[in-house]
């Protein structure tokens, strides 16, 4: 199944006096760490910027929204989050119940889908298209593909050498979502990712070259020459790596993410928690 690795809802508050209350009493909140960040006055930004720390992850506050005029709107604010990491502390909970306590509006700006695929990593490929494309090799290899921060960005990585679990086989995709989308809108932007399954006895260098030629043949290139010239078990397996097929995202699977990061707008937009 698919989960939510992230949520950034926009914020409105009834007047500038909910950002302000909140600015206020911040440094109150219960947490581990507390950062704050007063930004200049410019458009398309934030004015003060506050990073609540929960153990490993933390939580996102934006207050006062610089419009076009350079006015500082205190009445808007966004908030994000990993659920999955932060929604077991209770603190996380009480800040959420002062946030809920002065949100009079709350919508769903986008979202990380995050699917498990069972192969290694090696054994994926993310197809690349005219956007931005990046790869990072350490600890694994990660491939980004797109806008940061952004609908449509993807992120493929070795989830189990996250977990330091040695001997998994464990892929994962991450598509950020926009939380106007449709499950038809996730499956149309969900990303090509092959999956080739290893026997365990392909050597290495085939499975390279497998990917390298995959890659020249998406590009436009002509590619059987060079495949003519592999000998005959080498071959077969090169051919396997090229036509691996996609991985598809069970339309159940997204579904249920859109319903999980829903789920969240209506904790701040309802008065499903008690106002404190």
């Amino acid at each position: 199944m698919a989960s939510v690795d992230m949520v950034r809802l926009k914020l409105s508050f009834a007047g500038d006096q909910g950002g302000i209350w909140l600015s206020d009493h911040a440094q109150a909140f219960q947490c581990d760490d507390l950062q704050q960040w007063s930004s200049r006055v410019r458009p398309g930004g934030w004015h003060e910027l506050w990073r609540f720390g929960y153990g490993e992850s933390a939580v996102a506050l934006g207050l006062g929204w610089m419009d076009a005029s350079c006015k500082v709107d205190m009445a808007k604010g966004f908030i994000e989050f990993n659920p999955n990491k932060v929604a077991q502390d209770s603190r996380f909970w009480q800040l959420m119940e002062k946030v809920q306590s002065i949100n009079s509006r709350a919508d769903l700006l986008r979202y990380d889908l995050a699917y498990d695929v069972p192969r290694s990593r090696k054994s994926c490929r993310l197809s690349k298209d005219r956007r931005m494309y990046s790869s990072v090799i350490s600890g694994g290899i990660t491939e980004y593909l797109g806008q940061r921060n952004a609908p449509g960005f993807v992120k493929v990585y070795d989830k189990a050498a996250e977990l330091g679990i040695e001997g998994l086989d464990l892929t994962r995709i991450e598509l950020t979502c926009s939380g106007e989308w449709s499950v038809e809108d996730v499956k149309e932007h969900w990303p090509i990712v092959h999956g080739w399954r290893s026997d365990g006895n392909t050597r290495d260098w085939v499975e390279t070259l497998g990917l390298a030629l995959a890659e020249l043949a998406e590009d436009g290139h002509d590619v059987e020459q060079l495949v003519a010239r592999l000998g005959k078990r080498s071959r077969p397996k090169i051919r396997e790596w090229m036509n691996a097929s996609c991985v598809e995202l069970p339309e159940d699977a997204a579904a249920s993410a859109i319903g999980e990061a829903s789920g969240w707008r209506n904790v701040l937009a309802s008065d499903s928690r008690k106002a404190v």
